[in-house]
């Protein structure tokens, strides 16, 4: 919610000029700019206000229905949106950038090794995902005939 859009007057209100570079205001004026079909210029300018956040930049990609790849950098640091980013933005293709994030998380290792790595083993990852019982023994039981 932007509390400058409740007030009457926002613009007497201390930091309404500052407001855009909230990352979820300038989220905000750019999906509303799009959906109000403006020039790609108007809105362009707040992208640099969210683009460093994981969960905004993945949800602007989403939006674009294809690469954000100025937001890729903070998408690449969570493993949950990295491994969701190849998936679904990517369609599959392996996205190097969050393979760092991804393999020090069990779960989201053994899906990115089956999903996205067309179906090898992630040797790299092995030693991480070996950490939790549970995703190893689906790792070892998934790739069984290469143990």
């Amino acid at each position: 919610m932007n509390l400058f859009d409740l007030h009457s007057n926002p613009e007497q209100l201390a930091h309404y000029n500052e407001q855009i570079k909230v990352p979820f205001i300038a989220y905000n004026k750019t999906m509303q700019a799009i959906y109000a079909d403006e020039d790609y210029e108007d809105y362009r300018q707040y992208i640099q206000y969210f683009k460093d956040d994981p969960k905004l930049a993945m949800r602007y990609a989403e939006e674009l229905n294809g690469r954000f790849i100025e937001g890729e950098p903070a998408i690449a640091t969570n493993p949950i949106l990295a491994y969701e980013y190849a998936l679904y933005t990517l369609v599959g293709d392996r996205f190097p950038e969050g393979e760092p994030a991804i393999m020090k998380n069990p779960e989201y290792a053994y899906k990115y090794a089956v999903d996205i790595m067309s179906n090898e083993r992630w040797k790299e990852a092995e030693p991480y995902i070996q950490q939790d019982p549970k995703w190893w023994q689906k790792y070892k039981n998934y790739f069984r005939n290469e143990f």
